[in-house]
């Protein structure tokens, strides 16, 4: 390997230039006198000595007694480990007090919107980021590879959450997803994050994958119902935990109602709790009750879920945009008894 390469790799660890190439003349020469370490690593005389300091303090060389001093390098496999670990945990330190001091200073709210992610370092970033922001449902859709290389980045442990595959790849992704589909297709890959954003991968796999952040309520609801109505509704079950889950918080109406037609077949109980809007005075709304009746006209893609209240009045609830309805649901939670 050529002695700039070495010097290039040495920089990328967090040596200067100088430091690189007086570090990689001691390790291709041996010792050297500071006279001889300025010639061999091409460093202006006069900067010698500072950069052989800035070294050992980095616990990268060590200087004999006598004179001329002679300097050489600690073995490497030891001190460049050290030094790339002490480097990673004071960038971990620097980050979480940024991380810390944004919290306290609080962001501005992101402005509704679509937002553009070019490269691979920044798409990736993008899905991870939509992943570990879920906090009731999450709707996620494309193929195998491109699933198992995020899916660990996100908590589905107690989230309502759906997987559409492109491919019949569904190995060791079962387990992990409440329900989990296969509809081959083409189409972009999909991370709905409860009902606050929309991310679109497209070309992913190549050298320039690209990725949508969609902010925007109404291009929201574009997203869902193709993501529901189209790749959802047409793909193939593979597994479904709908019986197992004892208590799921949705966003989209039509999971909601596949939850409870699944218990009603089964003969479970459940009380389900509604957050939202009345449509009529455009108040909050908040509910409890049990499902009396479930309706969904999948053609039209619409549906409704009929509660009775703990104080026995019956309520219609509706998806978002809903306006036959009493209420307009955001958040619908089931739980079985």
């Amino acid at each position: 390997m050529a002695i700039e390469e070495l010097v290039r790799l040495a920089e990328k660890i967090g040596l200067t230039n100088y430091e690189a190439r007086a570090y990689i003349a001691l390790l291709i020469h041996g010792s050297l006198t500071a006279t001889e370490l300025a010639k061999k690593g091409e460093i202006p005389q006069p900067r010698i000595y500072d950069v052989t300091k800035s070294l050992e303090a980095k616990g990268l060389i060590v200087t004999s007694e006598g004179r001329p001093r002679r300097f050489t390098i600690v073995d490497p496999g030891i001190a460049l480990r050290k030094l790339v670990e002490k480097r990673y945990q004071e960038e971990l330190l620097s980050i979480q007090e940024i991380v810390e001091q944004s919290s306290m200073i609080g962001r501005t709210s992101e402005e509704p919107g679509i937002w553009t992610a070019t490269g691979p370092d920044a798409v990736e970033n993008l899905v991870i980021s939509s992943l570990k922001s879920a906090r009731n449902e999450i709707l996620v859709s494309g193929f195998s590879e491109f699933v198992k290389r995020y899916v660990s980045e996100a908590k589905l442990e107690n989230i309502a959450s759906c997987l559409v595959l492109y491919d019949e790849n569904y190995n060791g992704l079962v387990e992990l997803f409440d329900e989990v589909r296969v509809r081959p297709t083409r189409a972009p890959q999909f991370v709905i994050t409860d009902f606050s954003m929309v991310t679109a991968v497209v070309n992913w796999g190549t050298q320039n994958p690209v990725a949508y952040r969609v902010t925007d309520m109404n291009l929201m609801k574009i997203f869902a119902v193709y993501y529901l109505s189209y790749l959802r509704a047409g793909a193939k079950i593979v597994s479904s935990k709908f019986d197992k889950v004892r208590k799921r918080t949705y966003h989209h109406l039509t999971r909601v109602l596949d939850h409870l037609k699944l218990l009603e077949e089964m003969n479970r109980k459940a009380i389900v709790t509604v957050k939202g809007r009345w449509i009529k005075s455009g108040e909050s709304a908040y509910i409890r009750g049990v499902p009396q009746q479930v309706y969904e006209n999948s053609f039209k893609g619409i549906g409704t879920l009929i509660i009775v209240t703990e104080d026995g009045k019956k309520v219609t609830v509706g998806g978002i945009d809903a306006y036959l309805e009493d209420i307009e649901g955001f958040e619908i939670t089931i739980e079985t008894t």
